[in-house]
């Protein structure tokens, strides 16, 4: 602190004195309050009290030595000092931390990522309103959920809609939100059989797999490389199960004694022989003549020959080609049963058939 005095003090009196300069260092305390007139000016207004160190500074000319004055220490007289001030601000601009166009003191999103839009509070622009600022929003025009980068999930599947094939039917994420009602795979929308049984094996427009293409799928085939008819389980017809079919099996033609004339059972038996040669074209029948042993073995045989001959011709009758009839006659050398009896004679006196394959 630099002052100049002109006097010395005494009780009550001050005698001038020449002046002179005093240097020492003060502390200052008091209030002051700040106006901003505009953005480069501020106006200050302050009262501090002066307290100096130096005994020999005495602004107001009074002597510390004065018995008057309460302060008799050496830390000088203390001086209340009014003032103002006017400050002016030489760099106007305002800080703007983040790049962003708004200043800090009005930016309410002060750490936005530089480069990033934002609005007039320095907060990135939502342009749906979902909560998620564009710059982080892959769908920035739709509202959507955070969990997907702010893109929609319409029917809630887990899959956005943005990847969803069906956005507005749920389904599995596997089949990229495509609902599967039968459980194949394939998604109902490229499934050409939506209905396949669950388990069964598939292709990929989700029908049933069928290598024979016989209409049996082969999850149900028993004879996948063959093709053959729902009935067997997709395997072909055979003899066997043509019988059965046809329930021709424990069928037999019989005969009264020393005659090859047809009786009415014989007939029926023949039309269903009939019936399976008409809608099964790949087979043929085979049949073979017996006779009891009563009479002589020659004339035996030519009766078994005549027996097989009256049940062909009755296929032939019935449109049946030739091609397709076998016949073997073999008189009494074949017995079904003993011929000691009479009902073992009646049972040996007939005409057996078996079907077989053409192809």
């Amino acid at each position: 602190l630099l002052a100049k005095t002109s006097g010395t003090g005494t009780s009550g009196t001050i005698t001038a004195a020449a002046p002179r300069w005093s240097f020492g260092p003060s502390a200052s305390f008091g209030p002051g309050v700040a106006f901003r007139i505009t953005d480069l000016i501020n106006l200050q207004l302050y009262s501090v009290l002066n307290f100096p160190f130096n005994a020999d500074f005495m602004l107001d000319l009074v002597s510390n030595n004065n018995p008057a004055f309460p302060l008799k220490n050496n830390l000088g007289d203390v001086v209340l000092q009014n003032a103002f001030s006017l400050h002016f601000t030489i760099n106007p601009k305002p800080k703007d931390s983040d790049n962003d166009g708004v200043t800090d003191k009005k930016d309410e999103c002060p750490g936005t990522p530089e480069g990033v839009a934002v609005d007039e509070k320095g907060c990135p622009i939502d342009s749906d309103l979902d909560g998620i600022a564009d710059y982080l929003d892959e769908c920035p025009a739709i509202p959507g959920l955070e969990q997907f980068q702010g893109c929609p999930d319409t029917d809630g599947d887990g899959v956005p809609d943005k990847n969803d094939e069906c956005p507005e039917i749920a389904g599995p994420a596997v089949l990229k939100g495509c609902p599967d009602s039968d459980g194949d795979g394939i998604a109902d929308k490229d499934d050409r059989c939506p209905d396949t049984p669950e388990g069964w094996e598939v292709d990929r427009f989700g029908c049933a797999v069928d290598r024979d293409r016989d209409g049996v799928p082969d999850s149900e085939d028993v004879c996948p490389e063959e093709p053959g008819v729902a009935e067997l389980r997709g395997c072909p017809w055979d003899p066997p199960a043509l019988m059965v079919k046809y329930e021709l099996n424990e069928k037999t033609i019989l005969f009264d004694f020393d005659s090859s004339d047809l009786k009415n059972n014989g007939i029926g038996t023949l039309n269903g022989i009939a019936k399976a040669l008409q809608n099964h074209d790949e087979f043929g029948v085979q049949f073979g003549g017996h006779t009891d042993w009563t009479g002589s073995s020659l004339y035996n045989m030519k009766l078994s020959e005549r027996r097989v001959n009256s049940a062909k011709d009755y296929l032939l009758g019935r449109g049946i080609s030739d091609t397709r009839i076998r016949t073997a006659f073999f008189g009494e050398e074949v017995p079904k049963m003993e011929n000691n009896t009479k009902e073992g004679r009646k049972y040996n006196r007939r005409v057996e058939f078996n079907f077989f394959n053409l192809k």
